[in-house]
């Protein structure tokens, strides 16, 4: 044979072995990247706290995804690829960064995604306030199959424009047949801003759905619609109690302006703005206690407080108790339902910080009540250890279960 043709044969051999290597399947020994790295660390860290949450997201993925972000089908792809703590992130990234993306390709998010994600997406367009996310609320409440997702989606028509958007909203109150979701929809209407919206919200009144009717006596009763008074005391006569109840309080409020948000939020009806409510007494009652002024802090906790809310570190009140308040306020916040395992966003307990504080009294009334010795931080680190390491013989022994060897040295 020519030794030509025997070095194009051995040339072909050599191109089709390369072509077998080449689809030979490699494992994937990949590094995980910076991103995974961290969803990993905070995965445990913040799977219990939605305010912990939007902090990671805000302070450790976005100042990293910013350093080298990824292609929207990228991020989407790992989005897909992830769970927990990771994929809630990865949603709140592509909101963040890519909302007119999102906007045009919504379809292949409901078919791709879940529910849930759905509904986390719905919540963080709701923080971004843009024009394409105003869209986007509109859009998944137009078009959701879901009535959890477009109940969300109401919740956060609060943020739109809704005077820009009230044409889209009228047709979705003429469309919406879900008692549920309009119920929602109409307590976040603003009509003394978008007044035309009162036309599309009258029908609702005909619903024969009792939290739907209730709803939409509250929303009509904050607007300038003339003719509310007569359909207030037409409800005077409602089958139902607790309609006439309502009208009744609505009718004395309206001749007091000033008593009219009292009986909204006795009604427990103005979601939106009892959230707001508890929202402004909670972070009053953190700053009365960081101040040491216990007496108001006992105040605001008997008015309605969270026993369980937190600073922006996310240091409980209990937490706070253990250096600015005192004894019996910690019995009253735990005997109100405060945490006594509760801890901040970096994983400190309660009883861990009564042992950084020096404080057998604290430590001693946590135990009393259940405040878990062995609980460890995100370094792996627990009150009993810290003690030790600290060499706090007297703290040990109370942590250890011995008083009396304490008591002995």
């Amino acid at each position: 044979m020519p030794t030509r043709s025997l070095g194009a044969l051995a040339a072909l051999a050599l191109l089709l072995t390369v072509a077998c290597v080449r689809k030979t399947p490699v494992a994937d020994v990949r590094e995980p990247d910076l991103l995974e790295k961290i969803c990993i660390k905070e995965q445990k860290r913040f799977e219990e706290s939605p305010t912990g949450k939007m902090y990671v997201y805000r302070n450790n993925f976005m100042d990293e995804y910013y350093r080298d972000p990824w292609e929207p089908k990228v991020l989407f792809e790992r989005i897909q690829e992830s769970r927990g703590i990771c994929r809630e992130a990865l949603l709140y990234l592509m909101v963040q960064t890519h909302p007119y993306w999102v906007r045009k390709r919504w379809p292949m998010f409901e078919k791709k995604l879940s529910e849930d994600d759905h509904g986390l997406m719905v919540m963080y367009f709701q923080v971004q306030r843009t024009r394409n996310t105003d869209e986007l609320i509109l859009r998944v409440l137009n078009r959701s199959k879901s009535p959890k997702v477009r109940e969300k989606a109401a919740v956060a028509v609060t943020s739109i424009d809704q005077n820009r958007f009230a044409d889209d909203l009228a047709g979705i109150l003429r469309r919406e047949k879900d008692p549920g979701v309009l119920g929602e929809l109409v307590m976040s209407l603003s009509l003394k801003k978008a007044p035309e919206l009162i036309e599309s919200v009258l029908p609702l009144f005909e619903i024969d759905d009792e939290d739907l009717h209730l709803k939409t006596v509250l929303t009509l009763a904050q607007s300038d619609f003339e003719g509310k008074q007569a359909l207030f005391e037409r409800d005077l006569n409602h089958p139902s109690k607790k309609i006439r109840e309502t009208a009744r309080g609505v009718i004395e409020s309206l001749r007091d302006k000033g008593s009219l948000e009292m009986t909204m939020s006795a009604a427990l009806l103005d979601q939106q703005k009892v959230d707001e409510k508890v929202e402004n007494l909670n972070e009053t009652f953190i700053a009365a206690i960081k101040k040491g002024n216990i007496g108001k802090a006992v105040n605001y906790l008997h008015r309605g407080a969270d026993p369980n809310a937190r600073d922006e570190q996310g240091r409980t009140a209990l937490l706070l108790a253990v250096h600015y308040g005192d004894a019996p306020f910690m019995a009253d916040l735990i005997s109100r339902g405060a945490d006594v395992n509760g801890a901040d966003y970096e994983g400190n307990s309660v009883l861990m910080t009564a042992v950084l504080a020096k404080r057998p009294d604290r430590i001693e009334l946590l135990l009393e009540y259940g405040a878990d010795p062995h609980k460890t931080n995100y370094l792996g680190t627990s009150p009993l250890s810290l003690a030790r390491s600290l060499k706090q013989k007297e703290i040990v022994a109370l942590l250890s279960g011995e008083p009396q060897a304490a008591a002995q040295q």
